[in-house]
């Protein structure tokens, strides 16, 4: 479903017409606000398998930074790890323990340890290694990647769409006015069960991981 798609199903909801572009109407566009804060709402739920991406970075011999090329600015760095040797690097204590290793005697070797440290001039987030490669190897960087701030008509939804559409229902209606709030209440309540099968069905995707959180 794209943003377009979600908006006009809360509209139909609220028994609106429908838009051909979610810039149509102020409010077109502030129902495309309660999408997309509703998309960001369920985003920070869990590490949806959805928003999962693996960036690969081929290091070169005496280079220790790496750009990730057109990372979105939402991510969120879940583990790395070097092919071949079968090794998840370790997250580096702070930026001034890695100046502090790369400042030592004894600096190459196999990367054992990452950080990131602000951005290239593209804006696009800077890997440190350390040690500083002695040659070339392949590292899988596994994020969770956020979707945009600032999403057009064909901007797909990858998260469940239950939940969004119904948190995007029950915040425009909230926004009307005219709803009491017992049937407010009911709102809530179905987009939590909604929000609360869509976890169970990922946690189906990687059984292993059993935790998840509201903000």
């Amino acid at each position: 479903m794209t943003y377009l798609q979600m908006v006009n199903a809360v509209l139909r909801r609220l028994r609106e017409d429908e838009v051909a572009t979610v810039e149509e109407s102020t409010y077109s566009k502030m129902i495309r606000d309660f999408v997309l804060e509703s998309v960001q709402e369920v985003e920070s739920a869990r590490n949806w398998n959805a928003l999962r991406a693996t960036y690969t970075i081929n290091t070169s011999a005496d280079v220790y930074g790496y750009s990730l090329v057109d990372v979105p600015q939402g991510y969120n760095i879940q583990y790395l790890h070097r092919e071949g040797a079968d090794v998840d690097l370790k997250k580096a204590p702070s930026a001034n323990w890695m100046t502090h290793q790369y400042l030592s005697s004894d600096t190459t070797g196999a990367p054992a340890w990452y950080d990131v440290n602000g951005v290239d001039s593209n804006g696009d987030p800077v890997m440190n290694l350390y040690p500083i490669p002695n040659g070339a190897y392949e590292i899988h960087v596994n994020l969770k990647v956020n979707t945009t701030d600032d999403p057009v008509d064909a901007t797909p939804i990858l998260l469940p769409q239950r939940p969004i559409l119904l948190r995007a229902y029950q915040f425009a209606v909230e926004e009307r006015g005219d709803i009491g709030s017992d049937s407010l209440s009911l709102l809530e309540e179905r987009y939590r069960q909604a929000l609360g099968s869509a976890v169970e069905y990922d946690l189906l995707l990687n059984e292993d991981e059993t935790v998840w959180f509201e903000e």
